[in-house]
């Protein structure tokens, strides 16, 4: 069989049959539904845009700046309390660690003294010495010392209370009162003074109270 030629074998390309599988088409939108929903969102950007921009009414202004102010105030109202509950609170805090006269050494002398005072008046009183009694407390001027020293450590009622009662005593004693009478203003004099002193959280730092 020479001289023939054999023809290449070619590999048949038996390829699977065609599904018959539906073809899914995506629907087309419409170019006009698509122009319209576009010119839809920049009209109602629009409109939005110029609903901002446009120029409120004066009233409504008006009432703007009344409500702003309004606001200011209450939380310049709800400061002030706030401050004052903190002072508050610092005031109470310092008592109970016995640390309110920090700073305060020299009115806490000053009131010292005082107290030292009337523990000789007290003395002098039982002696019925009246005459060393009007010496030691006539002169009103350790009156005033208290009270420029105390007022730098607290003010208020207890305070007015005590300068009151001491100056009380001191005219008690420069007036020549009897023995008595002296006795009962001491007595009061004493008291407001104690009292101020726990008011103000120096009863600790004060021998004698």
């Amino acid at each position: 069989m020479s001289g023939q030629r054999v023809a290449p074998v070619r590999a048949s390309s038996s390829s699977p049959p065609s599904s018959s599988r539906p073809s899914v088409v995506a629907p087309k939108v419409p170019l006009l539904d698509r122009r319209g929903a576009l010119i839809s969102g920049v009209v109602g950007m629009a409109s939005f845009a110029a609903t901002v921009a446009a120029p409120l009414p004066a009233r409504a202004i008006l009432e703007y700046d009344d409500e702003d102010e309004e606001l200011k105030k209450k939380m310049m109202k709800t400061r002030r309390e706030a401050v004052v509950r903190e002072k508050s609170a610092e005031k109470d805090f310092l008592k109970e660690e016995g640390l309110a006269t920090s700073g305060l050494k020299k009115e806490i002398s000053v009131v010292q003294n005082t107290v030292n005072t009337l523990s000789r008046a007290g003395s002098l009183l039982e002696e019925g010495d009246r005459s060393a009694v009007a010496d030691l407390l006539g002169d009103a001027n350790w009156v005033g010392r208290f009270k420029d020293a105390a007022q730098r450590v607290s003010t208020g009622a207890d305070l007015d209370a005590a300068y009151k009662g001491l100056g009380d005593l001191s005219s008690a004693a420069r007036s020549g009162g009897d023995v008595k009478a002296i006795k009962s203003t001491y007595v009061v004099a004493v008291s407001a003074l104690e009292r101020w002193a726990r008011s103000a959280g120096v009863n600790k730092a004060v021998s004698g109270l």
